[in-house]
């Protein structure tokens, strides 16, 4: 299987979306967890390792400017089977203008999804880009428990780090594969992939 190609996306946008983020990121570092937006090829390998379709309903953790958002898209799923879930007020509104029939959700992840389990909510994956590691463990076992319930047994979470090491401890319950380094992002970056672990 190929990895999907993404449309180029303007340079005016692109500087557009490096200054969002700059702004997103000196309002709350830890929060915003990086200083430049995903790379296409860091996100073309999340929407590949969640191994997207046509037709799946997908939740976004972190979207930011939407980069991997585009991948997701690119990969067939509907804006209507897509939930971007962000905790900038700013990339929020961006998000909501740009990809107006998908659901956006500005708050915070961690308890989003703990309250879509809650109310009985399917999904087919859950595509993280939060800092997980600013987090303590216990919150990060506890995100990926509740993605997986979200997802069921033939579902995915992927989250990307740029640690060479699982943000997410790996316990039972809980399968892990993780890709090739990403060169091509900044800094070089991992995806993870986490699926509950059957009989």
């Amino acid at each position: 299987m190929s990895l999907i190609s993404i449309e180029q996306t303007s340079p005016r946008r692109c500087r557009n979306d490096w200054s969002r983020f700059l702004a997103a990121w000196r309002r709350a570092p830890l929060r915003t967890g990086a200083i430049a937006p995903s790379s296409s090829a860091l996100a073309e390998r999340m929407a590949f390792c969640a191994a997207l379709r046509p037709g799946m309903r997908v939740i976004e953790l972190g979207p930011g400017t939407g980069v991997v958002t585009e991948a997701i898209l690119a990969a067939g799923v509907r804006q209507e089977d897509l939930v971007l879930v962000e905790a900038d007020e700013a990339f929020a509104g961006l998000l909501a203008q740009r990809y107006p029939r998908a659901k956006t959700l500005c708050g915070d992840a961690f308890s989003i999804v703990e309250r879509l389990v809650d109310a009985g909510g399917q999904a087919d994956a859950v595509i993280s880009s939060l800092p997980l590691f600013v987090y303590p463990r216990p919150m990060r076992t506890a995100l990926c428990r509740n993605a997986l319930a979200l997802v069921g047994p033939h579902g995915r979470m992927v989250q990307f780090t740029y640690s060479p090491v699982s943000p997410v401890k790996l316990s039972p319950g809980i399968r892990a594969v993780n890709s090739r380094r990403i060169w091509r992002n900044l800094p070089p970056a991992t995806v993870w992939t986490y699926r509950a672990e059957t009989l």
